[in-house]
């Protein structure tokens, strides 16, 4: 029993470091393209107003 659970927490210990080592300040996931929300919502609209008819 006491194996096991030293086990479970070198295991909980590995995957936290592995999280950790992970998480990389300087990885840079910001949108560069265009992006128009609104021509977006229109289009959207559209959409549905053309299968509700």
């Amino acid at each position: 029993m006491k194996n096991k659970l030293i086990s479970m927490a070198a295991c909980c210990l590995a995957a936290c470091t592995m999280l950790f080592q992970a998480c990389d300040d300087g990885l840079d996931l910001e949108y560069k393209g265009n992006l128009d929300l609104n021509l977006l919502g229109i289009k959207q609209a559209a959409e549905i107003a053309s299968t509700d008819t």
